[in-house]
């Protein structure tokens, strides 16, 4: 046993061979190996029989670790750090959405979209601010909307500190039906919900008093009722400036007729009619034929109709059957080069066939 109470076999690293000191002093050309790099592979002393800690000394008192109260400390001010700034985050009205903009509401109900979002992602509770900035999510905002109505597009952008901003178009689930006598907004059943511009009626004072007169007039409007659809649409010239400008990109349907429609009449034009307008003036715009200014149809026949451009000399004759067939083949007529360009209209009702003049 050694005076450190180690036994003599423990005490072999002091006598350990350094390379760097029996180098001979002109070996500079050789590597050199820094001692740090060598692995000293301690040797284990032998287990003792009897159980004893061989090597320790028992003299030697263990030094207690002893509490840092500066770790402590700091840990607290950390901690401290964070919970106040997640309480100015989360907490301080300042953050609170305050103010909501809408855009591109035309036709859906405004305050049902406005308290869909209020009841659900900005009413606060009392311990948790749903309506925070930095809580709010955007993504789900403009899902639930989508959900509930019927859009093209949405798009929901927060504006820092407080502002909300939510940008929505709405899908076409309407269009404008006119007559001689007004302009009307048609829901998606065909129920009328706004009259844009009404003629005026004037009951002429011949007609109470003159049967001869009255004779004439029902004889004129037989004439003109009669007539077939290009000399109809001679006859009745539909101006996009009677109707309001928030509507103007709707479908524009109209027929020679002098009915005058009440609010809340019903059932002037059928869904399926009106999804099939919809349809052909989406669709033509998207394939590039053109963007339709009008479509003429006869009153009571409503398997076919006239699609007008305002920048084009033809026009399209058209039937509610097979939409899309009859947009490629108006495509394809145009895109061939070596047919000759039409001047007057382009008919695709009748099957495969293509007529033009």
């Amino acid at each position: 046993m050694t005076p450190g109470g180690k036994r003599p076999y423990l005490d072999f690293q002091k006598y350990k061979y350094d390379e760097n000191k029996r180098r001979p002093f002109f070996s500079f050309g050789k590597n050199k190996k820094s001692a740090k790099n060598l692995k000293i592979f301690e040797s284990t002393s032998p287990p003792d029989p009897l159980g004893l800690n061989i090597g320790a000394n028992p003299f030697r008192k263990e030094v207690k670790k002893k509490i840092s109260y500066k770790k402590i400390f700091s840990g607290l001010i950390v901690f401290g750090f964070f919970v106040a700034w997640f309480w100015t985050m989360f907490y301080l009205p300042f953050f609170d959405i305050k103010q909501v903009g809408y855009s591109g509401i035309k036709n859906l109900n405004e305050q049902e979209i406005k308290d869909l979002v209020f009841e659900r992602f900005l009413k606060s509770g009392k311990y948790w601010h749903k309506n925070n900035f930095f809580i709010l999510n955007t993504e789900k905002i403009a899902a639930d909307i989508s959900n509930n109505f019927e859009l093209n597009d949405i798009k929901v952008e927060k504006i820092f500190p407080n502002r909300l901003q939510i940008d929505i178009r709405e899908k076409k689930q309407s269009l404008i039906f006119c007559n001689m006598n007004g302009y009307y907004l048609l829901d998606h059943e065909g129920g009328v919900i706004k009259t844009f511009w009404q003629k005026e009626e004037i009951i002429p004072a011949e007609l109470s008093t003159s049967t001869t007169n009255t004779s004439t007039i029902e004889q004129t409007d037989s004439i003109t009722t009669t007539q077939p659809m290009l000399e109809e649409i001679k006859i009745l010239k539909p101006d996009r400036k009677k109707i309001d400008t928030e509507n103007l990109d709707l479908p524009l349907f109209c027929v020679v007729g002098e009915e005058r429609l009440q609010k809340n009449q019903k059932n002037i034009l059928s869904t399926d009619f009106i999804n099939t307008i919809i349809d052909y003036q989406e669709n033509l715009e998207k394939e590039g034929i053109g963007i339709v200014s009008y479509f003429i149809g006869q009153t009571n026949q409503w398997n076919s109709f006239e699609a007008h451009f305002g920048d084009k000399r033809w026009f399209l004759k058209l039937s509610t059957e097979n939409t899309f067939t009859q947009i490629q083949k108006i495509k394809a007529m145009l895109n061939d080069k070596e047919k000759i360009a039409p001047t007057e209209y382009i008919d695709v009702r009748f099957g495969d066939r293509v007529f033009w003049k």
